[in-house]
C-alpha cells in the first residue's frame, strides 16, 4: 500500500505539469495562428530580375574613319574629359599640302580666266575679278589684263576695218550718184539739142556732122549713167557683205569665247571637286570629338598601328547626359512587364549588400527579342533610376557607364499563403486532369 503521505506531496507535482502542457498548447496555437494570419495578410513581391548595365541615354558616340590610315598621334587617354571639336587621334597625310596649294592656284587662274572671257562676252572696258585674288595674285591679273586688251583690240581692229570699208564704199556711192544725176541733167539738154538739130536739119541749116557729135554724145551720157548705175548695185552689195563679215567676225569672236569660258567653268567645277575631296582628306586625318563628353573606349594604342576603312577609332559618352539601364529581361517574363512599373536596382558585384537598392522605372521595352552570343534570347529594357548613385550613411557609389547592375521589376504581389499553397494547388490541379 502507498503511503498517504507521499501521494499528497506528489499531486501539486501533477496539477504543475498539466499547466505547463497547456501553456504550451496555447502557445502553439497562437503561434500557428499568428502564422496564418501573417501568410494571409503578408504580402510578397513578385518580381523579375534583369541583369544589365549603365548606358548614356542618348548612346555613345562613336567615332570612325572612313578611309583608314595610319596613327600618327594619339592625343587623348581612356577617362579623358574632352571638348566638342577637340582633336583626339590624328592620321597620316595621304594627300600633301603642296597638292592643295598647286590645285588651289590652278582654280585662281582659272576664276580669272573665267572673269576676263564674261568681260569680253559684255564688251566690258574693264575686268572685275574677285577681291581675293587680285589682293593676292597681282602678276597674274595683270597678265590677265594684258591678254584682254590685246584681244579686245585684235577684234576691235577687225571690225573697224570692215566698217571703215562700209565708210569708203558709201563715200563712193554718194559720188556715183552726184554724177549720175548730173549725167541725167546734161542728158536733158542734150535731148532737147538734139531735138532743135533735128529741125534744123529739115531745114538745112545745121551741118549732120554737129548733129552726129550730139546723138554720140547723148550715148556716151546714156551709157555712163548706165555703168554708174551699176557700180552704185556693186557698191550697196559691197557695204552689204562688209556688214556681215562684220557681224561674223562679232559672232565667231562671241562663240570662241564662250566656249573658251563653258571649257573653263568645267574645269574649275572639276578641280573645285578635287579640292573638295583633298581637303575633306587632310580635314579627316585628324579626329576631333563631335560633342562635351569623356573617352570611354580608345580602340587604338599604337603610333603607326593600322585603322581600317570604317572601324571605330574612339567612343565617347556624351557630358552630362542622363544614365539610363539597358538590362536583358528573359523572354518568358515579357507579358508580366511594362512600361512604369516599379524596379529595385541593387550592383552586381558584392558592394551590393552595402549599397542596398535603388529605385526606378520601366521606360521601354524592346518591340522584339535580341539574342546574346550564346544564342540566348532577351527583351532590352530600359530602366530610368531616381538618382545616379547609391548612397549609405556617408558613403557614395557613382553609377557611370558599364556599372554592372541587377534590376528586379516588380510585375505584381501576392500574400505569404499564396506562395506555400501554389505549389500544392499546381500539383492538385495538375493531379485533377486526364489526358
Amino acid at each position: 500500500m502507498s503511503d498517504p503521505q507521499t501521494t499528497a506531496e506528489y499531486q501539486p507535482t501533477r496539477l504543475g505539469a498539466g499547466a505547463t502542457t497547456h501553456l504550451f498548447l496555447m502557445l502553439c496555437v497562437l503561434a500557428v495562428g499568428a502564422f496564418g494570419a501573417w501568410s494571409w495578410y503578408g504580402k510578397l513581391d513578385i518580381v523579375s530580375d534583369a541583369v544589365g548595365e549603365v548606358v548614356p541615354s542618348s548612346q555613345i558616340k562613336s567615332i570612325q574613319h572612313l578611309e583608314g590610315g595610319i596613327v600618327q598621334e594619339i592625343l587623348i587617354r581612356e577617362g579623358d574629359t574632352v571638348e566638342a571639336g577637340q582633336e583626339l587621334v590624328v592620321l597620316e597625310r595621304t594627300a600633301s599640302g603642296a597638292d592643295v596649294q598647286e590645285l588651289g592656284v590652278r582654280m585662281m587662274a582659272l576664276q580669272v580666266d573665267i572673269a576676263r572671257h564674261e568681260a569680253e562676252l559684255k564688251r566690258a572696258k574693264r575686268v572685275s575679278y574677285p577681291k581675293s585674288i587680285v589682293k593676292s595674285q597681282k602678276t597674274l591679273i595683270a597678265q590677265a589684263n594684258q591678254r584682254f586688251k590685246n584681244r579686245i583690240s585684235r577684234i576691235n581692229n577687225l571690225v573697224a576695218s570692215q566698217q571703215q570699208m562700209v565708210t569708203q564704199r558709201r563715200e563712193e556711192g554718194r559720188e556715183i550718184k552726184a554724177r549720175i544725176n548730173k549725167r541725167r541733167k546734161s542728158l536733158v539738154f542734150l535731148k532737147e539739142q538734139i531735138a532743135i538739130s533735128d529741125e534744123l536739119m529739115k531745114e538745112d541749116l545745121t551741118n549732120r556732122m554737129l548733129h552726129l557729135n550730139l546723138l554720140k554724145e547723148r550715148t556716151e551720157q546714156e551709157g555712163g549713167i548706165a555703168e554708174d548705175l551699176a557700180a552704185q548695185k556693186r557698191i550697196a552689195s559691197s557695204i552689204i557683205e562688209a556688214r556681215a563679215r562684220v557681224n561674223t567676225l562679232r559672232t565667231s569672236f562671241n562663240e570662241e569665247v564662250r566656249a573658251e569660258l563653258d571649257d573653263k567653268r568645267r574645269s574649275l567645277k572639276e578641280f573645285a571637286e578635287r579640292m573638295g575631296r583633298l581637303e575633306d582628306n587632310l580635314a579627316r586625318t585628324v579626329l576631333r570629338s563631335p560633342v562635351r563628353g569623356v573617352v570611354q573606349t580608345l580602340h587604338v594604342a599604337t603610333l603607326g598601328g593600322v585603322v581600317r576603312s570604317g572601324d571605330t577609332v574612339v567612343d565617347i559618352v556624351p557630358a552630362g547626359d542622363k544614365l539610363v539601364i539597358e538590362a536583358k529581361l528573359p523572354a518568358q517574363d515579357v507579358g508580366y512587364v511594362a512600361p512604369g512599373q516599379l524596379a529595385m536596382v541593387t550592383l552586381a558585384s558584392g558592394d551590393a549588400i552595402r549599397f542596398g537598392r535603388l529605385k526606378g522605372r520601366v521606360m521601354s521595352i524592346s518591340p522584339d527579342t535580341l539574342v546574346t552570343k550564346d544564342n540566348v534570347p532577351y527583351y532590352k529594357v530600359r530602366v530610368e533610376t531616381e538618382r545616379d548613385y547609391f548612397e549609405r550613411r556617408s558613403a557614395r557609389y557613382s553609377l557611370v557607364p558599364g556599372v554592372q547592375v541587377i534590376c528586379s521589376i516588380q510585375t505584381g504581389r501576392r500574400s505569404v499563403l499564396e506562395y506555400i499553397l501554389d505549389p500544392f494547388l499546381g500539383a492538385f490541379r495538375a493531379a485533377m486532369q486526364e489526358r
